[in-house]
């Protein structure tokens, strides 16, 4: 929920859970008559978006666990692939993926997702994302969203140079989100090295 609120913005959030309360009171409810509230919310603030909340809120309601997002440069691309964490047996989730770059660093206060990955795996120009050669790039800004991430090897070198010259470009919460996800990208993906660990932490 901490999730869609800060999707939707705070103030739309509350406001559809207010026509929500509103629209039931004394009532019975379903999860769809939730979605339907904050979707008439979203309408409102948003009227050119084609967002189906109900539709992308099915997706974490129906289904258990959470995804891991794998991160991958390839050309002038950038890959964004999904899959169920730890063990996946096929389930694919709605994931507002924000994301904060190196070439614009102050959207680590930009909360709301850059893109979405709906399906198992999505394609994007580097300069959709405002994203440079040589940039590093961090996604899940400030840990709202309820997913894991798995960046390849060239991004991981970029984020632990950054935070070997200035740490304090990334934000704290992605920090100490960094540390751990590192350890899981050398213990179960192998994308890293135990070297590697150890000089992401050299900053301290």
């Amino acid at each position: 929920m901490r999730m869609f609120m800060e999707v939707m913005t705070e103030q739309t959030f509350f406001k559809g859970l207010n026509y929500y309360i509103e629209d039931r009171y004394m009532k019975a409810a379903t999860p769809d008559d939730l979605h339907r509230n904050l979707q008439r919310a979203w309408t409102e603030a948003y009227p050119s978006s084609s967002l189906n909340i109900g539709k992308v809120m099915h997706t974490w309601e129906d289904q258990a666990g959470y995804p891991m997002i794998q991160v991958q440069l390839h050309g002038n691309q950038v890959i964004f692939s999904q899959r169920r964490y730890p063990s996946s047996a096929g389930e694919l989730y709605s994931v507002p993926l924000s994301i904060a770059t190196k070439s614009r660093n102050q959207n680590f206060t930009e909360k709301t997702p850059k893109v979405w990955l709906h399906a198992g795996s999505a394609t994007f120009l580097k300069s959709e994302l405002d994203f440079t050669d040589g940039d590093w790039m961090v996604l899940n800004v400030q840990q709202v969203g309820y997913y894991r991430v798995d960046y390849d090897a060239a991004l991981w070198q970029a984020i632990i140079e950054q935070l070997k010259t200035k740490h304090d470009e990334i934000h704290a919460i992605n920090r100490a989100v960094l540390q751990d996800e590192i350890y899981l990208a050398w213990t179960d993906l192998n994308r890293v090295t135990a070297a590697d660990c150890l000089d992401i932490l050299s900053y301290f």
